[in-house]
């Protein structure tokens, strides 16, 4: 569990520190422009912030549901790369259920988040209880496990949420002008938009977001660049956050959107394979 988890978790949450509350979709493609892609995606081109997250947001929302995958990469270590894939299915209330699977060098781990429980699957758990390899974290639990692991499994699903992933941009975001491309062969829109880590600090009043940009800062990091490409219907196709500043490194963290409004399997894990941690 250990590496595997907190691995994904730290690549996840620099996909959500674009954000400051719930706002909008996020979306990002792989560049390669084309004449054709310009006239399908200018009649979706928007032109501000506002209208970047009400559009994104109505649109996904509209859709329900979506497959996705996640490769981070840092270029200290070109090598290595934590990949993730991920069903989302966007409940009443606002709520968010979720499969995610991480995977490293170092094994797989799989978080289900449902409306008002999380489970894990690690193969730590596996062979502390044979059979059993699924964990329950109980937010507000007493037991020693859920409350070390509620805040990184909450982080973690919310990161993976594309609806959580620039609830920034209106606050601390530069934009720039769209500009017609393809993903995959599909026209779409590319839009760039650019989050200032200390205007965050400046605007935001949740302690969690303000205390991890302020490390962030401190460690010489300033920005957090989203390339995100949308298709005709301001459905997120690709996203590629980037975040840099005053160091010698580059953290990317590049995502993929298929099957918007297809079937996901999002369930809890059978109660006979949960087991119960020894901490």
């Amino acid at each position: 569990m250990r590496r595997p988890l907190l691995a994904t978790t730290s690549v996840l949450l620099l996909t959500a520190l674009g954000a400051c509350s719930g706002g909008a979709a996020p979306s990002s493609s792989a560049p390669a422009t084309s004449s054709a892609a310009t006239s399908a995606a200018a009649a979706a081109k928007l032109t501000n912030v506002t209208e970047f997250v009400t559009a994104v947001n109505a649109a996904m929302l509209a859709k329900k549901t979506v497959h996705l995958s996640t490769a981070a990469a840092d270029s200290r270590k070109p090598a290595e790369s934590a990949k993730t894939k991920t069903q989302l299915r966007f409940e009443e209330g606002g709520k968010v259920s979720s499969l995610l699977v991480a995977e490293d060098g170092e094994g797989k781990t799989t978080v289900v988040q449902l409306p008002t429980e999380f489970f894990l699957q690690t193969a730590d758990n596996e062979k502390e209880t044979p059979g059993k390899p699924w964990r329950q974290v109980k937010a507000g639990g007493d037991d020693l496990f859920s409350k070390v692991m509620t805040p990184v499994v909450v982080r973690m699903t919310e990161a993976s949420d594309p609806s959580r992933g620039i609830a920034h941009f209106g606050t601390a975001g530069q934009f720039d002008a769209p500009v017609p491309e393809q993903v995959d062969g599909v026209a779409a829109t590319k839009y760039t938009i650019t989050v200032d880590y200390a205007k965050v600090v400046a605007a935001t009043t949740d302690k969690f977001v303000k205390g991890n940009f302020e490390s962030k800062i401190k460690l010489n990091r300033s920005a957090l660049k989203h390339e995100v490409w949308l298709d005709a219907n301001n459905l997120p196709l690709r996203w590629r956050a980037t975040e840099s500043g005053k160091v010698e490194f580059t953290s990317t963290v590049d995502a993929k959107f298929q099957d918007w409004g297809k079937p996901v399997e999002i369930a809890a894990p059978p109660a006979a394979q949960i087991g119960v941690s020894a901490g």
